[in-house]
């Protein structure tokens, strides 16, 4: 597995990963991300800002962070 900086690409893999995240969290009574965000704006910014990572197993996303 590799640890990376995310880049643009990245954008739709990340927001899929956030929408199953936010289905398991909905599903086990928990609030967060419930409001929308984080939102494909403010992980585009996270991205230009050079704060968002992706964590890549044979180039599928397995996993993100901000």
């Amino acid at each position: 597995m590799l640890l990376r900086k995310s880049t643009i690409n990245d954008l739709a893999g990340i927001m899929n990963i956030i929408n199953q995240a936010r289905i398991y969290l909905k599903q086990n009574g928990i609030d967060q991300w419930q409001d929308g965000y984080p939102d494909e704006l403010a992980i585009k910014d996270d991205i230009e800002k050079e704060n968002s990572y992706v964590l890549v197993k044979e180039e599928v996303l397995m996993g993100t962070a901000a």
